[in-house]
């Protein structure tokens, strides 16, 4: 007698790419140290294995001469995500220096902001979504580029280029409460965030069926 059995697969394929995206800092040793520390975090196998992404700040309390204080998480992701990055920015606290904040008030609280992305195929990126609401604001279809801008704004409200776009479509469709309400939240984290680090990586998960025979034994 033959049996027959279907055995599913499961294949984690990822291309990792990593790549961290800076903003155009003026300051080079504050360029440098988020490099040193962007260079000791990478993309957890758990959150690869599960497709997940996430967004991690890290506040930088420091005392009236611009010195760093307390290093704390501000928002977290996952245990994956959160421990690397604080570990990491930890270990470069002691090359840290006060002329970091350029013209920014010492004392003061700042962010780092790490952004943990995984394209897949057939996802579009944060770039693309903000492409498409401009386009669609430029066809006159504004209230669909707000629920663009919306979800962008949810997934990473520290994100200063979604908040502004976000201000501009409230303003064109008259919200003037919600287009300040943005605008300032905009003006606020252009002081506070230090800077945004994507950390991206390429992958494709994929399952198959394997049907395979198992003929009967005669004992």
């Amino acid at each position: 007698m033959t049996k027959f059995k279907c055995i599913p697969l499961f294949f984690l394929i990822v291309f990792t790419f990593f790549q961290p995206l800076f903003s155009q800092s003026q300051n080079s040793g504050l360029a440098q140290w988020e490099v040193l520390i962007t260079r000791q975090i990478k993309y957890p196998i758990e959150a690869l294995r599960a497709r997940k992404e996430g967004v991690v700040v890290v506040s930088l309390g420091t005392d009236e001469k611009g010195n760093l204080g307390e290093i704390n998480l501000e928002k977290k992701a996952a245990p994956y995500f959160d421990d690397q990055v604080l570990a990491a920015v930890e270990s470069m606290r002691h090359l840290w220096s006060p002329n970091m904040l350029e013209d920014r008030k010492a004392g003061g609280t700042y962010f780092l902001v790490y952004n943990f992305i995984m394209i897949q195929e057939g996802t579009s990126g944060k770039q693309e979504r903000i492409k498409s609401a401009i386009n669609l604001i430029q066809k006159g279809k504004a209230d669909k580029a707000l629920k663009i801008a919306d979800r962008l704004v949810n997934e990473n409200p520290y994100d200063t280029k979604s908040l502004e776009l976000r201000s501009q479509i409230h303003r064109q469709l008259g919200m003037e409460e919600e287009a300040t309400t943005d605008l300032l939240a905009y003006q606020k984290l252009q002081i506070q965030v230090l800077n945004q680090i994507d950390i991206k990586v390429f992958g494709q998960v994929s399952t198959r069926q394997v049907t395979g025979t198992i003929p009967s034994r005669s004992f």
